[in-house]
């Protein structure tokens, strides 16, 4: 069965989607509508049939030809929150820092080594999660790493010394350091029309969540005379991660 249609852009070979059935075998051509005999424009797409008489398509094209709607939306909305967890368990260190140097008599050289644990955790994080996530797939390296993030996170309210909560702060920068996965997952989600619009909109989500930190930082620890709980501070800090592993689960494919 041989049709013609119109498409935006040629599309890679490596990626196939099924999109439907035909009774008979053939091939499908998808063309411009331009019957120029130049190769080097030629937008043609050769669709082949699979097993059962079903259309094979290449899944770029099949994005473009859905174009942008409610599932790219959740994707967002589940890639931007592990963004602002991102963003918040990196500002939390800002007063987590001043407070438990105060309470734990910290020297300068041990405060600094807790922000440091962070950013060290998320450079093996980052080496190690993008790597798997290329063999295993996105959806479960992101839902491991928001995850993590979540776990470790709520684990560092439960230090009750300075080398347990290194390790904690290091496993959750190991988390972070998977963040950059959702970014990927949300790009090929997108048709090249909307894709640079929405991959911005992913950074709104980072800036609310510094944002937000000062406000559960006064709501946590007080105005600094006492009686604040910095194991609270931490806890809200994590919910977004919670919520970002969650949506990942349901909506991500």
């Amino acid at each position: 069965a041989e049709e013609n249609a119109t498409l935006s852009e040629s599309p890679p070979q490596h990626h196939s989607l099924e999109v439907g059935s035909l009774e008979d075998r053939g091939t499908l051509n998808i063309d411009d509508g331009d019957d120029s005999d130049n190769d080097d424009n030629d937008d043609r797409v050769f669709l082949r049939m699979g097993e059962g008489g079903k259309i094979i398509i290449p899944i770029d094209d099949a994005i473009e030809s859905l174009g942008y709607g409610p599932f790219q939306k959740k994707v967002l909305v589940a890639a931007g929150l592990c963004f602002a967890s991102d963003a918040m368990e990196i500002m939390l260190l800002s007063f987590l820092s001043l407070v438990l140097q105060a309470e734990w008599d910290l020297s300068g050289g041990k405060t600094a080594t807790i922000t440091s644990s962070v950013f060290v955790g998320q450079m093996v994080g980052t080496l190690c999660l993008g790597r798997l996530a290329d063999r295993i797939g996105r959806r479960p390296v992101f839902c491991f790493a928001a995850t993590m993030i979540f776990v470790f996170g709520m684990m560092t309210a439960l230090a009750r010394n300075y080398e347990t909560l290194l390790v904690m702060r290091f496993l959750v920068g190991f988390g972070v350091g998977g963040t950059s996965v959702p970014f990927d997952i949300l790009a090929e989600f997108l048709p090249t029309s909307s894709r640079g619009t929405n991959l911005l909109k992913v950074n709104y989500f980072w800036t609310a969540g510094t944002l937000f930190v000062p406000l559960l930082a006064r709501f946590s620890l007080g105005d600094g005379t006492g009686g604040g709980s910095w194991q609270l501070f931490v806890l809200l800090c994590g919910i977004p991660c919670l919520l970002s592993a969650i949506l990942a689960r349901i909506f991500v494919p």
